[in-house]
């Protein structure tokens, strides 16, 4: 699914006692409860984005501000960060491609 440039990326970080399978789940429905889109679990955190709009209604409009944890999330989230950009990588090493065009 490619993501819209437009969404904030998030990494949510749950609380030791939480990353187990309840506490998972149980920090995803409260996600899902703000309007926020799950993206991807692990044990100790989940991924999800958001649109601006339910962005600055979450957390408030600056995006540059340490972002406090919802209320709703206190119990089960340790800290919210905004992912960082992604960077798309060719899989082929630029040496490969040089010798393919002749050069060493």
């Amino acid at each position: 699914m490619p993501v819209s440039p437009e969404y904030v990326r998030l990494q949510v970080l749950l609380r030791a006692a939480r990353r187990n399978d309840k506490g998972v789940g149980d920090a995803e429905h409260a996600l899902r409860a703000l309007g926020l889109e799950v993206t991807g679990t692990g044990k100790a955190s989940i991924s999800a984005r958001a649109t601006p709009e339910t962005f600055g209604t979450v957390f408030g409009k600056d995006r540059d501000a340490d972002l406090q944890v919802p209320a709703t999330l206190a119990d089960y989230v340790e800290s919210v960060t905004i992912a960082p950009q992604h960077i798309t990588m060719d899989d082929t090493p630029s040496s490969d491609k040089n010798k393919r065009r002749g050069k060493p």
